[in-house]
């Protein structure tokens, strides 16, 4: 397939906030990976999710309090880290940092961009400022 700029990995229970994100990030010109948005019926979650993560340059670790407990959003950050990709942690709401758990001793020292829910357009830009200068 052809390659993509961003990933989004997320948990379901933020999924209205992501799309609102999805949208900014298409407007930008970025080309973007979002399961709703790629997949229809009869694909494999995850060939998809697979595929998807292997096209990208930027992956998009879309954090809340469910992004951090949550199994498959684990699978998803092990398996871009260990293929390299650039991974960009988005906090979807205000959590402890780095977060405890599984994440902690992965995310600890990285640099993250706060995208809360009312966030403004400057908040954004930043997001879209930070995966540009990563492609």
């Amino acid at each position: 397939g052809e390659e993509l700029d961003v990933f989004m990995s997320y948990c379901w229970a933020n999924k209205e906030a992501v799309k609102a994100l999805h949208h900014s990030l298409e407007e930008a010109g970025l080309k973007v990976w979002r399961d709703e948005a790629q997949m229809s019926g009869g694909c494999s979650l995850f060939a998809s999710i697979d595929a998807g993560i292997r096209r990208c340059k930027v992956f998009l670790a879309l954090m809340s309090s469910a992004y951090v407990v949550s199994v498959n959003c684990g699978r998803e950050f092990a398996l871009a880290s260990d293929l390299g990709r650039l991974v960009i942690p988005v906090l979807l709401e205000p959590m402890q940092w780095p977060p405890a758990g599984t994440f902690g001793p992965l995310l600890a020292g990285k640099l993250y961009v706060p995208c809360h829910e009312h966030s403004d357009k400057d908040t954004v830009c930043k997001l879209i400022d930070a995966v540009r200068c990563a492609l």
